[in-house]
């Protein structure tokens, strides 16, 4: 199954800097460490399903798409930028599914960078970039280019490999 990653750096506010700092003072940890963990608590809290059965980031594809979609699975974990540790997202999959009409809708770059933005602005984390791991499962309905005689999709100016 194709991922997403979402990279990003450490905190952009001075409030989210001096909490991540106090937190590891406390803990007896590193300030990364800190700026890992406090990251993982929040986004804990946002995979979290509200009474519509909707989380944080499902509210962000249905602003983005204007339909009423569901998320894939959606976790937190850490990337390496020159032997420092940083936090990222990983979107495990490629397709936002609709509540109503159960099709499924590819999750764009543009997509995935919006949902970059919006922890940037809501949580103060700085937004880096996105990165796609894996091959993208084509639905019957895609197109389907033979580069090297490998499956691939044309995706945002790019082609990405695919599987059938």
């Amino acid at each position: 199954m194709a991922k997403i990653e979402i990279m990003f750096g450490g905190p952009t506010s001075d409030k989210v800097l001096l909490q991540n700092e106090e937190w590891a003072f406390n803990h007896e940890v590193s300030i990364e460490s800190a700026n890992i963990g406090t990251f993982n608590a929040v986004m804990n809290v946002l995979v979290r399903k509200n009474e519509d059965n909707l989380n944080y980031f499902d509210l962000c594809f249905i602003s983005l798409s204007g339909g009423e979609m569901i998320a894939p699975k959606i976790t937190s974990g850490t990337h390496l930028i020159k032997r420092t540790r940083y936090p990222k997202l990983t979107i495990h999959g490629d397709y936002l599914k609709d509540r109503k009409t159960n099709t499924q809708v590819l999750i764009s770059d543009q997509f995935a960078e919006q949902i970059g933005r919006y922890i940037e602005e809501d949580f103060d984390y700085e937004y880096l970039e996105i990165s796609r791991v894996g091959s993208i499962k084509a639905n019957k309905s895609d197109v389907i280019y033979l580069i090297g005689d490998k499956p691939h999709l044309h995706l945002n100016g790019k082609f990405i490999k695919a599987k059938k």
